[in-house]
């Protein structure tokens, strides 16, 4: 009976360890926003690259990719997109680039863009774009180090960006 005891208090005590809790816990490699169920909040990834700027796409133009729903403003973005996602997903799964260097994933804004090397990087806020672009290339490499490590959950409670008052 001792054996039976033991036996089940290691099973629930590896099945607690196996769940693991807040600390443990991993984001998804794109973010997607928990409302809506789309990544970017919907907007056009396509569009940043052809227009230069966010627009907001149309769930009739949906497509599925990476563990994500993408909106796009037209048929012929979302065959673009499909042809080479790869090359119009934002970096860092859109994640706030300049919270990536620091070892966080923090969801970004997507009207708070650059385009660097054609590829596309959000930020959280305009003030926080400013402080990454700062030293681009060296926050990139950060990022690039960091990513996707960044997205195991370490304890941390909330990202602070540094320069205050960025929102």
């Amino acid at each position: 009976m001792t054996r039976i005891l033991r036996t089940l208090a290691v099973a629930v005590v590896g099945a607690v360890l196996l769940a693991g809790g807040p600390a443990m816990a991993e984001k998804p490699e794109i973010f997607v926003d928990f409302r809506t169920g789309v990544a970017l909040h919907g907007y056009d990834p396509v569009a940043y690259f052809t227009e230069g700027a966010p627009r907001e796409g149309d769930p009739v133009h949906s497509l599925e990719w990476n563990g994500a729903t993408w909106h796009f403003a037209s048929a012929e973005n979302r065959e673009t997109f499909a042809a080479n996602p790869e090359k119009y997903a934002p970096k860092y799964g859109g994640y706030c680039a300049y919270a990536i260097t620091k070892g966080n994933a923090v969801p970004a804004d997507p009207k708070v863009f650059t385009i660097v090397d054609d590829e596309l990087y959000l930020n959280l806020s305009p003030n926080v774009r400013k402080v990454w672009q700062e030293d681009l290339r060296a926050n990139i490499a950060a990022g690039d180090n960091n990513w996707p490590e960044a997205l195991v959950e370490k304890g941390r409670t909330k990202f602070e960006p540094s320069g205050g008052g960025d929102r």
